[in-house]
């Protein structure tokens, strides 16, 4: 509906898939996916490798775990920064680097509990 002499605004349909957000191909996705369960299963396999072992090294693996995820969460928050300014679906990756972060939230203290109560055996 127009007044006269107003030129007509166009709407846009909120559903259209060319809209205002870009197309997320899916390799964003799967690369997000990809990096997130990588960083996990190294951590498990630091942490699994750390039962057979005693002494200074099974302190370093298990403190290397928390590490690693650590580390997954900063690369998936550059990531998420350079997607952002690509003007890109940087929320992907976001959400990727948010997990890893809670994940590191409740492994880090942890670990470090584990290592405190298994030391004063």
């Amino acid at each position: 509906m127009t007044s006269p002499g107003r030129p007509e605004i166009p709407q846009e349909d909120p559903y259209d898939e060319e809209g205002l957000e870009p197309p997320m191909p899916r390799t964003e996705m799967r690369q997000t996916a990809l990096s997130v369960a990588l960083t996990v299963v190294v951590a498990v396999v630091l942490v699994v490798a750390a039962t057979g072992t005693a002494g200074l090294l099974h302190t370093v693996l298990i403190l290397a775990a928390p590490g690693v995820i650590l580390a997954g969460a900063v690369y998936a928050g550059v990531r998420a920064y350079g997607t952002y300014r690509r003007d890109g679906r940087w929320q992907v990756w976001q959400g990727g680097m948010w997990f890893l972060t809670m994940l590191l939230l409740l492994w880090g203290p942890s670990a470090v509990t584990f290592l405190i109560v298994s030391g004063s055996d």
